[in-house]
């Protein structure tokens, strides 16, 4: 099964839950899928999809999941490291209105040097990727995810003061 997440960022993250659809679509992924879409606008045509999943059904989409694709949320990569799931990690981009600042580009990086994700820049990595995922084994996340996971949203909440929120 593939699971999609984009966290619980109210405005959802359609250009991921797009670009997985159309892998879909175009036979580059098959079997069952799961997107979890938040308050996004695009509703996929190739997956199953729910707007939010309760904490119980994210725990077994996660252990189901052969293949995760996920927004850059620190949450999200600790499950899947922890249960030894591999994850594609694209983060929002700030410059496309996807959220208020660049945070999860600079935690896909650390994500990325530890060993706990594969990260794309692009949509255009996916194809790659998705190869890559086949022989990828996250490291296990150990207590840093916590301290970041902190930071993370302490800014975050500082992001939103300052903008107003989303």
């Amino acid at each position: 099964m593939i699971f999609v997440t984009t966290g619980n960022f109210d405005t959802g993250f359609d250009r991921l839950v797009r670009a997985v659809d159309d892998l879909f679509e175009s036979g580059q992924l098959s079997g069952e899928g799961l997107a979890q879409i938040a308050g996004g606008n695009y509703k996929p045509r190739h997956m199953q999809y729910k707007r939010f999943l309760a904490p119980d059904e994210y725990d077994r989409a996660i252990s189901e999941a052969d293949l995760i694709f996920a927004h850059g949320g620190a949450g999200t990569v600790r499950a899947a490291a922890s249960k030894k799931k591999p994850i594609i990690v694209l983060p929002r981009k700030a410059s496309l209105k996807e959220h208020y600042n660049d945070h999860q580009s600079a935690t896909a990086a650390i994500y990325a040097d530890r060993g706990l994700a594969l990260v794309a820049e692009e949509i255009e990595d996916f194809p790659r990727l998705i190869t890559e995922a086949e022989t990828f084994v996250p490291a296990e996340p150990g207590q840093a995810g916590k301290v970041v996971r902190l930071i993370r949203d302490y800014l975050d909440s500082l992001a939103r003061e300052r903008a107003g929120k989303c």
